[in-house]
């Protein structure tokens, strides 16, 4: 009993509003449901302004091959095509390639691959399906239509030139550059922009340029864009130092 000397019985004690409490109990009955929706809130919003920063392409470039291109190195052949590309093509003020890419071997590189020993002895491997399903990729990427300016892998280049995919070089560009009709690629290693930028050299010399069809659908379907791609197919083609 207090006798007015003895302190009061609450003092030290924290007495909790109303609102504090609810919030107790909402935190320990909703912790892991509210930690989840903040994750999800985070990742959409990080996704969200990933998407709207994305760089607006003004052309595209597919690659196919067997070599494997990485960060840097594909950053840098970027830079290639930025500094070659003739205009901004769609003037929001930054010439912008795209650069799609699949690594594919062939069946006759995969027995290459699998008939030869590192430098220790270990024999290497190819994982087939994952091949396979690049392989599927590429070909579907290129009947969507999102650019016609191909740089292959030999084996590649035939295959769709023997499906009649491929416009003559002399047809895209214009016959003044002295290209014959039946000429529907061009070895990387004979231009002059592979062998000025060291950048491109990282890719095999006989990887070939070529250009696609314009298709019914797709991005290119559009003439301005697929003229785009003429524009950018002659400056790769017609570079020089000068």
């Amino acid at each position: 009993m207090n006798n007015g000397n003895d302190k009061s019985y609450t003092e030290g004690i924290q007495i909790k509003s109303n609102f504090a409490k609810w919030l107790d109990n909402y935190w320990y009955h909703y912790k892991w449901i509210t930690i989840g929706a903040v994750f999800l809130i985070v990742v959409l919003v990080v996704g969200l302004f990933q998407a709207t920063e994305k760089k607006k392409e003004d052309v595209t470039l597919l690659y196919a091959g067997h070599y494997q291109l990485n960060g840097r190195e594909a950053e840098a052949i970027r830079g290639v095509f930025n500094a070659v590309m003739p205009e901004d093509f769609d003037e929001n003020g930054e010439k912008y390639t795209g650069i799609v890419e699949y690594q594919i071997y062939s069946e006759e590189q995969i027995k290459d691959i699998e008939a030869a020993t590192d430098e220790v002895g270990v024999h290497l491997d190819v994982n087939n399906q994952h091949n396979t399903n690049n392989y599927q990729m590429f070909y579907d990427y290129v009947k969507v239509g999102e650019t016609a300016i191909c740089l292959l892998d030999p084996w590649l280049y035939r295959e769709l030139n023997s499906y009649g995919r491929l416009l003559p070089i002399a047809t895209a560009i214009g016959d003044s550059y002295g290209y014959e009709e039946d000429v529907n690629g061009v070895y990387l290693e004979d231009t002059e922009i592979y062998k000025e930028y060291s950048a491109l050299r990282v890719l095999p010399g006989d990887t070939v340029i070529c250009f696609l069809r314009q298709p019914v659908l797709g991005k290119i379907s559009d003439d301005a864009c697929y003229q785009n791609e003429i524009e950018m197919l002659r400056a790769i083609l017609t570079y020089t130092k000068d």
